[in-house]
């Protein structure tokens, strides 16, 4: 799908809140680099207002759509159609519009991680993994969750309701536990992998700037560490995760991954190359450190 000749790509950004996002930044930048020109809006949506906020995007008030926290399970089940990795995931992140107004979910979130973890050298050098925490089991963990599966890791699931997670982390989870389970510090601290998933810590979200509800004990000089947020550039979770001695990274190489896969869904392949110069043009923080 692509703009008509000498138009701006509109896309919009559905998620509550939205002001955390650095998705504009990067997608708008692109065009002072001699990439092609992106109108990016973030839209702060209700759950309530989702389906209207869809149905505006089906009439073509925008060409496609990222999705954020919460929707992005609800968004799954709206869509026209479901690309095979949002259908895997039981999540959407990108929507695409189609020629006849159908919206064709996708899921990069799991990719995106994978391509992140391929990508920095303090993850890459962890070789494969064996066991990996999800601290969370919303749309987020959903999506990474499936594609850690199918690379064989094991999965403990940390959730508040463990016994109600939804699919497909149900099924794929090999142990799931709630944030006060007292044998919670020492399965974590058995997982060479540990990915916060949840929203906490985000700045200027409702959940920020809130810690992970994980005892010190189940972090380790023998893990990598994920933080998916990206903002703000270290969470009170890196911190800790960090003087326990853990490799720890944060969530900026994985949204720039699944950005550049989300730029190529819209425009067609061969587009993602303009969201990595755009990041590199953005942030030279390295992702592995400490914010300057």
């Amino acid at each position: 799908m692509s703009p008509r000749r000498g138009r701006a790509l509109r896309l919009a950004l559905f998620g509550h809140p939205v002001g955390h996002s650095r998705s504009r930044d990067l997608f708008e930048t692109i065009a002072r680099l001699g990439g092609p020109e992106i109108r990016y809006e973030p839209v702060d949506v209700r759950p309530r207002e989702l389906a209207t906020a869809l149905a505006r995007l089906a009439a073509g008030a925008w060409d496609g759509a990222n999705v954020t926290v919460p929707h992005k399970r609800a968004a799954w089940r709206l869509c026209g159609r479901l690309a095979g990795d949002a259908r895997q995931a039981g999540a959407v992140n990108v929507l695409v519009r189609a020629g006849d107004g159908t919206l064709v979910g996708h899921n990069t979130d799991g990719t995106g991680f994978l391509a992140a973890l391929d990508g920095v050298p303090v993850a890459r050098d962890r070789g494969a993994h064996r066991r990996a925490a999800l601290l969370g089991s919303g749309g987020a963990a959903a999506g990474v969750g499936v594609a850690l599966a199918a690379r064989g890791v094991r999965l403990l699931v940390v959730s508040r309701a463990p016994g109600r997670i939804a699919a497909p982390l149900d099924r794929l989870a090999d142990q799931a536990l709630g944030w006060d389970d007292p044998a919670l510090a020492e399965a974590v601290r058995g997982c060479d992998l540990v990915v916060q998933a949840t929203p906490l810590g985000t700045a200027g979200g409702a959940e920020g700037p809130a810690d992970v509800p994980l005892p010190d004990a189940a972090l380790g000089p023998d893990q990598l560490v994920v933080d998916l947020v990206y903002n703000p550039w270290q969470t009170p979770f890196l911190r800790r995760a960090r003087a326990a001695g853990a490799c720890a990274i944060n969530g900026w190489p994985m949204l720039v991954h699944q950005a550049a896969q989300a730029l190529d869904l819209w425009l067609g392949e061969g587009h993602a190359r303009w969201v990595h110069e755009a990041a590199a043009e953005l942030e030279t923080r390295d992702p592995r450190r400490d914010a300057p």
